[in-house]
This record gives structure tokens, sequence and C-alpha cells, in this order.
């Protein structure tokens, strides 16, 4: 069974390209574009990781991922944003800047792991 990956992500055009990029890499993926959509998305997906947007004007990822954590205790969250200059990490979230390209989302998801969940990215690779 492939790792699971939620994402929140508002601007369409990015959506669709880091889903396909995800999924290229085999990885299950589920997107949306905010964090109410997340939330009704999640009653039947389970997702591994949540890559979501810090910045989602009205909604912010914050009522989401307490939500989503709630639901998901062992969820890996990274939460991305045009604000943050460098990866930092708060208890168990990790901040990291947005991407711009697939690529770079990739690799974030490769780095940002736990050493526990790594081997999860690893199977999808």
């Amino acid at each position: 069974m492939p790792p699971k990956v939620l994402l929140i992500e508002p601007s369409a055009k990015l959506r669709g390209t880091f889903i396909g990029a995800l999924k290229r890499r085999g990885l299950a993926v589920q997107a949306a574009s905010s964090a109410t959509e997340a939330l009704a998305t999640t009653e039947d997906f389970c997702p591994d990781f949540l890559i979501a947007d810090y910045d989602m004007g009205d909604e912010p990822a914050s009522v989401a991922v307490r939500e989503l954590r709630q639901r998901h205790p062992g969820m890996v969250v990274l939460l991305t944003s045009d604000a943050f200059a460098t990866k930092q990490t708060i208890g168990s979230i990790t901040l990291l800047p947005k991407p711009s390209e697939p690529r770079a989302l990739l690799d974030l998801l490769r780095r940002a792991v736990t050493a526990d969940s790594l081997w999860l990215v690893r199977r999808a690779s």
C-alpha cells in the first residue's frame, strides 16, 4: 500500500502540478483547496503525510492541522509558506519555504519526514 499524502493548496495550478508529481512517485494523493474541504476528505482517506499551505487566507492551516492530528495522530505535518525563509520545526510540525516546482516539493517531503516514517518515502521513490 503506497504512502498517503493529503495536500492542501489553494492555488489550482500548484495543486495540479504537485498532485501529478506525487502520484508519479507512487504516492496516493488526496488534494483539497481549503481546510474545510480537507477535513471532509479525510473521512474516507487516512493520510500518512499532510502538506499544507500555511497561508490559506480566511482559513488558517492550524484549523485543519488541529482536527487532522486528532483523527490521525501519527500523521507527519509539513506546512509551507512564502513567509518561511528557512526550514523550522515547532514541536512535531515542520515549517518549510513554499516550493515552486514539483522537484522541490518532493525534496522537502524526503528531508522533512521523521526517522520513523522515512521508509514510507523511500518505498515510494
